[in-house]
């Protein structure tokens, strides 16, 4: 089976963070431009996590070392590693490997990076820039499913608002097309065929909470709430095409994937954008039928 890497950045909904984290470049570091999509977070405090969980045989997490970084730890399966950094910078290195492991035994893994009391007071700093793990799957061959596609059924229907030519409330959607609610307890169902998909859709200051369930499986808890520094993005705190959901390993049959919104406010929403699938098994006329 082919291998396949997913990358994930430091303001994915599928990165949990615990503590006083801060975004990076919101103070204007003009060394932001050298992180990957010119983003990153860091923490100058202990009791700083980040918690990932996936599949797969290799990890990277991938930050930087500044002048003023300090040590950190990682627990990878209840294992801990480090710590790391202790010693001082001297020349600022960016997007390099944190902390990798590259011979996991495949299936499922969960990883937490967290700092560690300086050893200089002014050098406390963890800087995070970006996840990465490689997994099998079944075909690197993909498919763009676009959310008005029969794959997708919104419900309550009168919940979703949905638009096909752009959006100056949520632009760069793909295609120009797109949907969205406010409306607590509204779903979306995504149906496909394989062993992967990915759920794409706007992450910023007014996303909202949402849970994700696979067929009948546990329930699992997301938000679309993000602060984004990035000047090249359209709305200040937005960011369209960005990954809310994604899961592999999964049986080669039929699947079916719901998102519940949880908004804890009437303004905070849910987005869906595109859906991303194994093209051998999916085509955007296909219609999946679902077992219970």
């Amino acid at each position: 089976m082919p291998s396949f890497v997913q990358t994930i950045d430091v303001n994915s909904p599928l990165v949990e963070y615990l503590g006083p984290w801060q975004l990076g470049g919101a103070d204007g570091d003009p060394e932001v431009v050298k992180y990957n999509q010119d983003t990153f977070v860091y923490c100058a405090n202990t009791g700083c996590f980040a918690t990932i969980s996936f599949n797969g045989t290799e990890v990277h997490v991938v930050g930087a070392y500044r002048l003023n970084s300090g040590p950190f730890q990682v627990e990878l399966d209840g294992e801990t590693f480090g710590p790391f950094g202790t010693t001082p910078t001297v020349v600022e290195q960016f997007q390099i490997d944190l902390f990798n492991q590259t011979d996991l035994t495949a299936g499922p893994h969960s990883l937490t990076i967290s700092n560690l009391p300086p050893i200089e007071s002014n050098k406390p700093n963890l800087n995070l820039d970006y996840f990465s793990w490689t997994n099998e799957i079944n075909s690197l061959d993909d498919v763009r499913l676009q959310d008005d596609t029969p794959a997708f059924s919104y419900e309550p229907s009168t919940a979703w608002s949905s638009f096909t030519d752009g959006s100056s409330s949520f632009p760069d959607f793909d295609g120009g097309t797109g949907h969205s609610t406010v409306q607590g307890g509204a779903t979306v169902a995504f149906s496909f065929k394989g062993d992967r998909v990915a759920l794409y859709g706007a992450i910023g200051s007014l996303g909202g909470p949402y849970t994700v369930q696979i067929d009948n499986g546990s329930v699992s808890h997301y938000t679309a709430q993000s602060l984004v520094s990035d000047a090249t993005t359209p709305l200040p705190n937005y960011l369209a095409g960005q990954l809310l959901f994604y899961a592999d390993s999964l049986s080669s049959g039929n699947h079916m994937v719901t998102i519940t919104a949880n908004p804890g406010s009437p303004t905070q929403d849910l987005t869906m954008d595109y859906a991303i699938v194994d093209g051998t098994l999916n085509s955007n006329s296909t219609v999946i039928a679902q077992s219970s």
